[in-house]
């Protein structure tokens, strides 16, 4: 995991005293030095700007954690480089500190959604429909780790977009469809990196910024899941696919998406359920299809 996030933060030109700074290197650097709490505090503003103070707070480093001379610069792949993932690798792994994924272990049954479906009043295609066009019908990754979609752009909003600039991959002014160019979404465990990555610039607006699971929730509404906390959300999406669709039940309770789903109002429920852009992907139509689908299936078994 360390690994992949080396790769987010790795410079590719020097840092420091006669160095390029480039704002990006800059940047990487600063985040590191942060999560090693080197400088502060406060702690450092990662905004890729070269000022005084940072060369000095590398000088500080090299002379008393390295023991070594020192120059001011931090060089790609150096000793000083290495030396400071090294300090800051304590830090980066409690800001990227998931529950164990186990969830994989149990799966959905019939039983399980008919129960749903009695809850909120719905048949129970139309819960099936749901989840089989947000996830595909794949809660897990093979890691046992929960599906998520890291969403940029809500990132960027959430952190007033000051890491735009340097952090592109995970932070951005708008949303990109799927699969667009070197900034598009990328593969599942693509995400989990992405996450990754912005948790070590800001962990609770990072798991906001991610749907998860069966039924891929925004992790912002976490309060509307039944969870108290941002980590009981957690562990609903982490324990099994039956927590996640009682997480569903409840959140499709509490902003009244109940009704819409009795009524197979797709275009209602698409509206509450992905916001007012939900048309961009003909979201309420590839629900509409998969129920009508389903629906298809179960009176033909039916029969």
């Amino acid at each position: 995991m360390i690994s992949d996030i080396t790769r987010y933060l790795q410079t590719w030109s020097a840092v420091g005293k006669d160095a390029p700074n480039l704002e990006t290197d800059v940047g990487h650097i600063q985040v590191l030095l942060r999560l090693a709490g080197c400088g502060g505090p406060p702690p450092f503003v990662i905004d890729g700007k070269m000022v005084p103070k940072l060369i000095d707070v590398i000088v500080t480093f090299q002379k008393e954690v390295m023991k070594i001379a020192p120059d001011g610069k931090i060089e790609p792949a150096s000793a000083t480089f290495r030396a400071l993932l090294e300090a800051a690798s304590p830090k980066i792994r409690e800001q990227t500190r998931f529950p164990s994924g186990n969830g994989h272990r149990g799966h959905l049954t019939n039983a399980d959604y008919t129960a749903a479906a009695t809850t909120i009043g719905c048949k129970v295609e139309a819960i099936k429909a749901v989840s089989e066009v947000e996830s595909k019908g794949a809660p897990f990754l093979p890691s046992g780790k929960p599906k998520i979609l890291f969403e940029p752009q809500i990132f960027g909003a959430k952190t007033h977009h000051r890491y735009d600039l340097l952090f592109p991959d995970v932070s951005r002014q708008h949303r990109l469809p799927r699969g667009h160019g070197v900034h598009g979404y990328g593969s599942m465990e693509d995400q989990w990196t992405k996450l990754e990555v912005a948790a070590l610039l800001d962990r609770q607006a990072a798991i906001e910024s991610a749907s998860w699971g069966r039924f891929q929730i925004l992790g912002k509404n976490w309060m509307f899941t039944g969870a108290r906390s941002l980590d009981g959300f957690l562990n609903v999406m982490f324990t099994s696919e039956r927590s996640q669709l009682d997480g569903f039940v409840a959140f499709v309770k509490s902003q009244k998406l109940d009704g819409p789903l009795k009524r197979l109002d797709w275009r209602a429920f698409a509206r509450g359920y992905n916001g007012s852009g939900f048309h961009r992907d003909n979201y309420d139509g590839k629900i509409s299809e998969k129920f009508r689908s389903l629906a298809h299936a179960a009176t033909l078994a039916a029969r």
